[in-house]
């Protein structure tokens, strides 16, 4: 339609996982902005989950830029070698700017080229690797950009690192030109505050639309069913102090599922630590978004059990918490400073405890099972504060004005 403002958003990810992103993209298409998301190749999982979002927001124009294995592998592969070029020399030439943004992405190219080649009002980034694209798209078309703080980048990893280094010449260089940054927390937008107070940092929690929200089931607390999920399940979240906690208890049973791509080798490691076979692991494979929350609706229990390994680990508020809210679980978050913040504001909704403590997480356990009416409470809690504030509805009006006056 023309006179239409148009919206590019990019990311070095697939639209089914970066759901962030998705719930933007459908904003600013249902607020009548025209809307192109350039995206590139993933992992297998989210090529099927696509599918279903591509088909259901067929106003938006899904653009994916770069090759996928299972249908070109050749192209595929040499992507993969050029980009592990691009990270050796970016290694020799350690301040350059341009050098380092090919370093960030394995479709650095095709993105830039994709994006480029669309003019727009606006272009929004998300992911930092999308960052240096869209500057170069914006400039190109002489227009704006935007980033979009899913993480405090510069501290993803423990200590100061290659990528550390890579990030922190990133947000040098572009940072103070966007027209806005949005944060996923109130904490990562005060560290990055910290680094550039000349700018501002708004903060766009990453909850969900109620029209997402299932239904409230009562459930049986024999067994105690509890939740974990990740789009990749790792060794650094947690997941190992749960099990933990389900060896020390003997009186009653409990069902852990754990729902996300998992190697085997990361199988093995829960086994060896799951001692107590009165209970049960189940694996799930990773799934679509909307899949994930009916799931986690039929359990008692989401586990937010971030042990704080890095700065950017301690300062978030992932998606797994609000996840867990509009599913209607209770959940046990780990003390971290964000998570202990939220906590405060809704103790009503779950249980906190200090990060790796054993013990006091079984006793979260014991008292949840031995008091089903408080399970219940806290899980209506959950529930209703998804249903009423902590939704999509009301978290992106802030996003929405952001990009009124930026174009």
């Amino acid at each position: 339609m023309p006179g239409k403002k148009h919206i590019v958003l990019v990311t070095t990810k697939q639209p089914s996982s970066n759901p962030r992103l998705v719930k933007e993209a459908i904003a600013l298409a249902n607020s009548g902005y025209a809307v192109s998301v350039v995206y590139n190749y993933w992992s297998a999982w989210a090529d099927e989950a696509d599918i279903n979002i591509l088909k259901t927001y067929s106003l938006i124009t899904w653009i994916k830029a770069g090759s996928n294995p299972s249908l070109n592998s050749l192209a595929y592969w040499y992507t993969r070698i050029r980009h592990k070029c691009y990270r050796t020399i970016g290694g020799i030439f350690k301040k350059n700017v341009t050098l380092q943004a090919l370093s960030l992405s394995q479709f650095y190219p095709e993105l830039k080229a994709k994006a480029c080649s669309i003019a727009a009002d606006l272009y929004i980034a998300h992911n930092l690797g999308a960052l240096p694209v869209a500057v170069a798209a914006a400039k190109k078309n002489n227009s704006n950009y935007s980033f979009d703080a899913e993480d405090f980048h510069r501290s993803q990893e423990a200590g100061n690192t290659k990528e550390t280094a890579i990030t922190r010449l990133i947000e040098d260089a572009y940072f103070a030109d966007a027209v806005f940054i949005t944060a996923a927390s109130p904490l990562i937008a005060a560290e990055y505050k910290k680094n550039y107070p000349s700018l501002q940092f708004t903060v766009i929690n990453n909850v969900f639309s109620k029209q997402q929200q299932p239904s409230f089931v009562s459930i049986s607390n024999a067994p105690l069913k509890l939740f974990w999920f990740s789009q990749t399940v790792g060794l650094k979240r947690g997941v190992q102090d749960i099990i933990a906690a389900m060896n020390l208890i003997t009186d009653f049973e409990i069902e852990l599922t754990i729902l996300g791509d998992t190697s085997e080798q990361v199988k093995q490691v829960f086994n060896t630590v799951f001692t107590n076979k009165k209970h049960q692991l189940i694996f799930l494979p990773a799934c679509n978004e909307q899949a994930l929350i009916n799931t986690a609706a039929w359990h008692h229990i989401g586990l937010a059990l971030e042990p704080g390994f890095s700065l950017n680990n301690n300062i978030a508020l992932s998606n797994k918490l609000f996840t867990y809210l509009l599913a209607g679980n209770a959940a046990i978050l780990s003390g971290t400073p964000a998570q202990q913040l939220f906590y405060n504001e809704y103790p009503g909704t779950g249980w906190c405890y200090s990060t790796g403590d054993i013990k006091a997480l079984a006793d979260i356990l014991e008292q949840a099972y031995n008091n089903e009416n408080l399970l219940q409470s806290k899980r209506q809690a959950a529930w209703q504060l998804a249903n009423t504030k902590l939704n999509w509805e009301n978290e992106q009006e802030v996003f929405l004005n952001l990009v009124k006056k930026a174009v």
